[in-house]
């Protein structure tokens, strides 16, 4: 947690959750917003995932996008981290790598 706080992104702390169908999600946050980037709404990750992406976005993206365009980037659209389904939504079957938030 002490490498997320220093990392410049925002988020909120998101208590452990066990749902019936076992979706079990242990040491999360919500991403609210990037060090550098706004994101188009807030969503769920494990603290490891909002880590590397983090960081991603201060030594990768964001330094990529000024030396190719010459400007940060300013908003990033999330399309999805945590959904407690199964692999392609079937009804049966076992549970794809999303209810982990990772």
């Amino acid at each position: 947690m002490v490498a997320l706080e220093t990392s410049g992104l925002q988020f909120i702390p998101v208590a452990d959750q066990t749902t019936p169908q076992g979706c079990d999600v242990a040491h999360a946050v919500r991403v609210e917003r990037f060090a550098y980037a706004s994101v188009n709404h807030a969503f769920l990750a494990t603290c490891p995932l909002a880590l590397a992406l983090a960081m991603s976005e201060r030594h990768v993206w964001q330094p990529a996008a000024l030396s190719l365009y010459g400007e940060a980037i300013k908003r990033i659209d999330h399309i999805g981290s945590y959904a407690c389904r199964n692999v392609n939504h079937a009804a049966d079957g076992r549970l794809s790598e999303h209810p982990y938030a990772k």
